[in-house]
């Protein structure tokens, strides 16, 4: 993370390293809820401070959009790592975990993008193994979607016969 540096006493100054750079623009903090000190301990309880600190300042305040970025359950004990960082953070955009349809376009997406394509008869595999794959505990969307991609490609590198095909074509066997 950006926001350890490496010593204790040292993550204050790099916070507000981060946070100069981002004023009067938006600062987006990806999966936040490792800042939380229960994870990172003393140098996250010192960004955590901090980034109250910085948002109380009148050169900060409401001159920056700060979005902090993670899993509701995770998040929700990151904002308790400070009484004053819950009430600072004043707004939430909760975003539904993806559906099987939008979870097999991004798949045949990826997919594309690789120069693979999936044949049809696929179409219904896919769909059930998503379907699957979405009630797992832990289910990540896109990440997961990814990285499900990225093992079919592999597959097919491994398969001898499509790699010798111009257009590599993704059958059930690579799923």
């Amino acid at each position: 993370s950006e926001f350890t540096p490496g010593f204790v006493g040292q993550s204050a100054g790099k916070t507000r390293e981060i946070f100069a750079r981002a004023r009067g623009k938006v600062l987006f903090i990806d999966e936040a809820y490792r800042l939380n000190p229960k994870g990172g301990g003393t140098f996250m309880q010192e960004v955590i401070d901090e980034i109250v600190q910085i948002l109380t300042e009148g050169e900060y305040r409401n001159k920056m959009l700060v979005i902090f970025a993670g899993y509701p359950t995770e998040m929700d004990e990151m904002l308790g790592a400070n009484s004053g960082l819950r009430s600072r953070v004043t707004g939430r955009i909760h975003f539904e975990d993806f559906g099987v349809d939008v979870s097999v376009k991004l798949l045949k997406l990826l997919c594309e993008n690789k120069g693979l394509k999936l044949s049809k008869d696929t179409d219904a595999v896919v769909a059930t193994l998503v379907e699957e794959y979405i009630c797992a505990p832990g289910w990540s969307n896109g990440r997961d979607i990814d990285t499900w991609a990225k093992a079919i490609y592999r597959a097919l590198a491994k398969d001898k016969t499509m790699a010798e095909v111009n257009e590599p074509m993704v059958t059930e066997a690579h799923l």
